[in-house]
Protein backbone atom coordinates (compact mmCIF):
# COMPACT_ATOMS: atom_id res chain seq x y z
CA UNK A 1 0.00 0.00 0.00
CA UNK A 2 1.27 3.43 -0.87
CA UNK A 3 1.02 6.49 1.39
CA UNK A 4 0.25 9.75 -0.43
CA UNK A 5 0.70 13.23 1.06
CA UNK A 6 -0.64 16.09 -1.05
CA UNK A 7 -1.79 19.68 -1.18
CA UNK A 8 -3.32 21.58 -4.11
CA UNK A 9 -3.78 25.19 -5.19
CA UNK A 10 -5.92 26.94 -7.79
CA UNK A 11 -3.48 29.02 -9.83
CA UNK A 12 -3.49 31.73 -12.47
CA UNK A 13 -2.05 31.16 -15.95
CA UNK A 14 0.99 33.23 -14.97
CA UNK A 15 1.79 31.10 -11.91
CA UNK A 16 1.06 27.91 -13.89
CA UNK A 17 3.59 28.93 -16.57
CA UNK A 18 6.22 30.02 -14.02
CA UNK A 19 5.99 26.67 -12.24
CA UNK A 20 6.10 24.79 -15.56
CA UNK A 21 9.29 26.67 -16.46
CA UNK A 22 10.88 26.25 -13.01
CA UNK A 23 10.43 22.50 -12.52
CA UNK A 24 12.10 19.40 -13.97
CA UNK A 25 10.33 17.00 -16.36
CA UNK A 26 9.06 13.76 -14.80
CA UNK A 27 6.02 12.39 -16.70
CA UNK A 28 4.56 13.52 -20.00
CA UNK A 29 1.15 15.15 -20.23
CA UNK A 30 -1.80 12.74 -20.52
CA UNK A 31 -5.55 13.01 -20.70
CA UNK A 32 -7.25 11.11 -17.91
CA UNK A 33 -10.72 10.59 -16.55
CA UNK A 34 -11.71 9.40 -13.08
CA UNK A 35 -15.20 8.09 -12.38
CA UNK A 36 -15.82 7.91 -8.64
CA UNK A 37 -18.44 5.60 -7.16
CA UNK A 38 -20.02 5.31 -3.74
CA UNK A 39 -22.95 3.94 -1.76
CA UNK A 40 -24.15 7.39 -0.68
CA UNK A 41 -23.93 9.40 -3.89
CA UNK A 42 -22.25 12.79 -3.52
CA UNK A 43 -22.01 12.26 0.26
CA UNK A 44 -20.01 9.04 -0.08
CA UNK A 45 -16.58 10.47 0.73
CA UNK A 46 -17.88 12.46 3.72
CA UNK A 47 -19.60 9.37 5.14
CA UNK A 48 -16.83 6.83 4.54
CA UNK A 49 -13.53 8.69 4.14
CA UNK A 50 -12.87 6.50 1.12
CA UNK A 51 -12.70 7.06 -2.63
CA UNK A 52 -13.50 4.22 -5.05
CA UNK A 53 -12.73 5.18 -8.63
CA UNK A 54 -12.04 3.90 -12.09
CA UNK A 55 -9.18 5.86 -13.69
CA UNK A 56 -8.69 5.80 -17.44
CA UNK A 57 -5.42 6.93 -19.01
CA UNK A 58 -4.23 6.28 -22.56
CA UNK A 59 -1.81 3.59 -21.34
CA UNK A 60 -4.03 1.78 -18.81
CA UNK A 61 -7.27 1.62 -16.87
CA UNK A 62 -7.22 0.99 -13.12
CA UNK A 63 -9.56 0.46 -10.20
CA UNK A 64 -8.28 2.58 -7.32
CA UNK A 65 -9.20 2.78 -3.68
CA UNK A 66 -8.01 5.66 -1.51
CA UNK A 67 -8.61 5.85 2.24
CA UNK A 68 -8.02 9.03 4.26
CA UNK A 69 -5.85 8.50 7.34
CA UNK A 70 -6.19 10.27 10.68
CA UNK A 71 -3.32 12.62 9.84
CA UNK A 72 -5.02 13.71 6.58
CA UNK A 73 -2.85 11.66 4.24
CA UNK A 74 -4.02 8.81 1.99
CA UNK A 75 -3.50 5.10 1.76
CA UNK A 76 -3.90 4.06 -1.86
CA UNK A 77 -4.08 0.81 -3.78
CA UNK A 78 -4.77 0.13 -7.48
CA UNK A 79 -5.34 -2.86 -9.76
CA UNK A 80 -5.27 -2.95 -13.56
CA UNK A 81 -8.55 -3.41 -15.43
CA UNK A 82 -9.45 -4.46 -18.96
CA UNK A 83 -11.94 -1.59 -19.35
CA UNK A 84 -13.81 1.22 -17.62
CA UNK A 85 -17.01 -0.80 -17.94
CA UNK A 86 -15.43 -3.74 -16.08
CA UNK A 87 -14.53 -1.44 -13.17
CA UNK A 88 -17.95 0.21 -13.06
CA UNK A 89 -19.66 -3.21 -13.14
CA UNK A 90 -17.43 -4.46 -10.30
CA UNK A 91 -18.16 -1.41 -8.14
CA UNK A 92 -21.89 -1.61 -8.94
CA UNK A 93 -21.97 -5.22 -7.70
CA UNK A 94 -20.36 -3.97 -4.48
CA UNK A 95 -23.20 -1.41 -4.11
CA UNK A 96 -21.12 1.54 -5.31
CA UNK A 97 -22.47 3.64 -8.20
CA UNK A 98 -21.02 6.61 -10.14
CA UNK A 99 -21.60 10.08 -8.71
CA UNK A 100 -18.52 12.08 -9.72
CA UNK A 101 -16.16 12.41 -12.66
CA UNK A 102 -12.98 14.40 -13.09
CA UNK A 103 -11.66 14.80 -16.64
CA UNK A 104 -8.32 16.53 -16.97
CA UNK A 105 -5.01 16.83 -18.67
CA UNK A 106 -2.19 16.08 -16.25
CA UNK A 107 1.53 16.63 -16.53
CA UNK A 108 3.90 15.70 -13.70
CA UNK A 109 7.17 17.48 -12.97
CA UNK A 110 9.62 17.50 -10.05
CA UNK A 111 10.97 20.16 -7.77
CA UNK A 112 13.58 18.82 -5.35
CA UNK A 113 11.76 16.04 -3.39
CA UNK A 114 8.31 17.19 -4.53
CA UNK A 115 6.15 15.82 -7.34
CA UNK A 116 4.22 18.63 -9.01
CA UNK A 117 1.01 17.73 -10.86
CA UNK A 118 -0.33 20.23 -13.39
CA UNK A 119 -4.07 19.50 -13.57
CA UNK A 120 -6.18 21.37 -16.12
CA UNK A 121 -9.61 20.15 -15.08
CA UNK A 122 -12.70 20.23 -17.27
CA UNK A 123 -15.27 22.64 -15.75
CA UNK A 124 -12.86 23.82 -13.00
CA UNK A 125 -9.65 25.23 -14.51
CA UNK A 126 -6.00 25.00 -13.54
CA UNK A 127 -4.67 23.54 -10.31
CA UNK A 128 -1.23 22.54 -9.14
CA UNK A 129 -1.15 19.56 -6.79
CA UNK A 130 2.03 18.89 -4.84
CA UNK A 131 2.86 15.45 -3.46
CA UNK A 132 5.49 15.50 -0.76
CA UNK A 133 5.71 11.95 0.63
CA UNK A 134 9.13 11.46 -0.99
CA UNK A 135 10.64 14.70 0.37
CA UNK A 136 13.30 14.50 3.08
CA UNK A 137 12.27 17.95 4.41
CA UNK A 138 8.71 18.40 3.14
CA UNK A 139 7.76 21.45 5.21
CA UNK A 140 10.83 23.40 4.10
CA UNK A 141 10.48 22.38 0.44
CA UNK A 142 6.74 23.15 0.35
CA UNK A 143 7.29 26.60 1.90
CA UNK A 144 10.14 27.32 -0.53
CA UNK A 145 8.07 26.13 -3.51
CA UNK A 146 5.02 28.25 -2.65
CA UNK A 147 7.17 31.32 -1.99
CA UNK A 148 9.42 30.92 -5.05
CA UNK A 149 6.52 30.65 -7.49
CA UNK A 150 4.24 33.24 -5.90
CA UNK A 151 1.43 30.84 -5.02
CA UNK A 152 -1.08 32.73 -2.90
CA UNK A 153 -4.14 31.79 -0.93
CA UNK A 154 -5.09 28.79 1.10
CA UNK A 155 -4.76 25.26 -0.26
CA UNK A 156 -7.80 24.14 -2.23
CA UNK A 157 -10.01 21.32 -1.00
CA UNK A 158 -10.21 17.99 -2.82
CA UNK A 159 -11.36 18.26 -6.44
CA UNK A 160 -14.53 16.34 -5.57
CA UNK A 161 -15.34 18.87 -2.85
CA UNK A 162 -14.88 21.75 -5.29
CA UNK A 163 -17.13 20.03 -7.83
CA UNK A 164 -19.81 19.35 -5.19
CA UNK A 165 -19.79 23.02 -4.13
CA UNK A 166 -20.16 24.19 -7.74
CA UNK A 167 -22.86 21.55 -8.30
CA UNK A 168 -24.88 22.90 -5.36
CA UNK A 169 -24.42 26.58 -6.26
CA UNK A 170 -24.60 26.72 -10.07
CA UNK A 171 -27.50 25.18 -12.00
CA UNK A 172 -25.74 25.47 -15.37
CA UNK A 173 -22.70 23.67 -13.92
CA UNK A 174 -24.96 20.94 -12.48
CA UNK A 175 -26.74 20.35 -15.80
CA UNK A 176 -23.45 20.19 -17.75
CA UNK A 177 -21.85 17.96 -15.12
CA UNK A 178 -24.77 15.49 -15.01
CA UNK A 179 -24.90 15.20 -18.82
CA UNK A 180 -21.16 14.46 -19.08
CA UNK A 181 -21.24 11.92 -16.21
CA UNK A 182 -24.17 10.15 -17.88
CA UNK A 183 -22.33 10.03 -21.23
CA UNK A 184 -19.19 8.59 -19.55
CA UNK A 185 -21.17 5.85 -17.81
CA UNK A 186 -22.98 4.85 -21.00
CA UNK A 187 -19.83 4.57 -23.17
Amino acid sequence: MEIEKEVRYAVSDEVWNNVLDGTEPYKDKVQMTDITCGAYGRESYQKTGKVFRVREKPSKTTLEIKSRTEDGNWLEEAVKLESVKQGLNFLHLAGLDPYLYIARSREVKKYKGLKVFFDDIELLGKYIEIEYQDSEDAEKELDEFVSKFGIVGEPAPLYGTIINQRYDEDEEFRITFEAKLKSLIEE
